[in-house]
């Protein structure tokens, strides 16, 4: 799951825009992810798989100098975030970041650019670019424009208020793993083994459209799922268009422009899991495994096809119904399981 969804942020990047006549509004294509998961879960090995094939650059600046670079006399040298550029640009460990680096990914991800302001005043005006990257010299600082998706992580959620975190994963596709002990024995013995991602090369596309009848009947089906409380209106506005900026992954995909029912009825099987992760309910690998494949089947098949005994996926599955995220269905004469909103 976890690498599905980095694999499709790192599409978002190959998306300039997204274009909604609807709301007269033009949406940032952008895929922003937020995981939470105990040390020992393996998503560092994970994310450095994707380094090692350019489509992640993990940061290891932690300052803002080191995040977004400095200038001095009308020349800029480079923060470790240009190497995020056209690709998903990783903070692993959240906490790790000095506060106005964490104030300046905020920026990043809802406006794609980040100001960074000197104390001492400049007389000399300058400029520099390179691929998915752009920044500009002002007299008290410069503005760093970049194309890129950002991922971050952490073990550990501070019990302290952080307005910048809460601002953060608003912005974000939340995941909380759970990781047992019985989760730790499968990886070692080998029965559980780290998924590896595979990500089909995409030609930048410069806008993709959501058309009228496809984004009001996405608008319907998110009013369905009603997970986080509806005071929180908004949650709903935010898991409204990035369920558009999955959609639009399997649209460019596909080779196409124009966002479908269909895309969005794909990107809608992730909607439950959005709602529990803004919420903070845990789920393990297995868990989300057997999650993904209640799609008409049986727990007997759902077992075969995840590698489970029939015993665990059937009490998988009642913690899945009592979230509500599952429902039982007849089907065929048997008892099978589907996602809560599959029509």
């Amino acid at each position: 799951m976890l690498k599905e969804l980095l694999a499709m942020s790192y599409i978002t990047t190959r998306v300039g825009e997204i274009v909604s006549p609807l709301h007269e509004h033009t949406e940032r294509s952008k895929l922003h992810i937020f995981l939470k998961a105990p040390f020992g879960f393996t998503k560092t090995t994970e994310i450095l798989e994707l380094q090692e094939k350019g489509l992640a650059h993990v940061v290891l600046e932690h300052s803002e100098a080191g995040l977004l670079g400095s200038a001095k006399a009308g020349v800029y040298y480079k923060g470790d975030i240009i190497n995020g550029a056209n690709k998903i640009t990783v903070i692993d460990e959240y906490y790790l970041f000095e506060t106005e680096a964490r104030r300046h990914l905020l920026t990043i991800m809802s406006h794609g650019f980040a100001k960074r302001t000197f104390h001492t005043f400049s007389k000399t005006a300058f400029s520099d670019r390179g691929d998915g990257w752009e920044v500009q010299g002002e007299q008290f600082g410069f503005t760093l424009k970049i194309n890129t998706a950002i991922a971050l992580s952490t073990a550990v959620i501070e019990g302290k208020a952080d307005t910048i975190l809460e601002m953060i994963q608003s912005r974000c596709f939340n995941l909380n793993y759970s990781f047992s002990k019985a989760d730790a024995l499968e990886m070692l013995s080998g029965e559980k083994k780290i998924e590896r991602v595979k990500i089909k090369k995409i030609d930048f596309v410069d806008r993709v459209y959501l058309p009228e009848d496809v984004g009001k009947y996405l608008a319907e089906r998110i009013g369905e799922l009603e997970i986080v409380p509806p005071d929180v209106g908004g949650y709903y506005m935010r898991a409204y268009w990035d369920m558009v900026k999955i959609a639009s992954v399997y649209t460019v995909q596909d080779g196409r422009v124009d966002i479908t029912k269909d895309d969005v009825d794909k990107a809608l099987i992730l909607y439950p899991l959005h709602s529990l992760g803004f919420i903070g309910n845990k789920l393990s690998k297995s868990e989300i495994e057997v999650y993904r494949h209640c799609r008409y089947k049986t727990a007997s098949q759902i077992a075969k096809e995840v590698g489970l005994s029939e015993v665990q996926v059937r009490r998988i599955i009642k913690r899945l119904k009592d979230m509500r995220i599952v429902k039982e269905i007849s089907y065929g004469g048997k008892i099978a399981y589907v996602n809560i909103l599959e029509i």
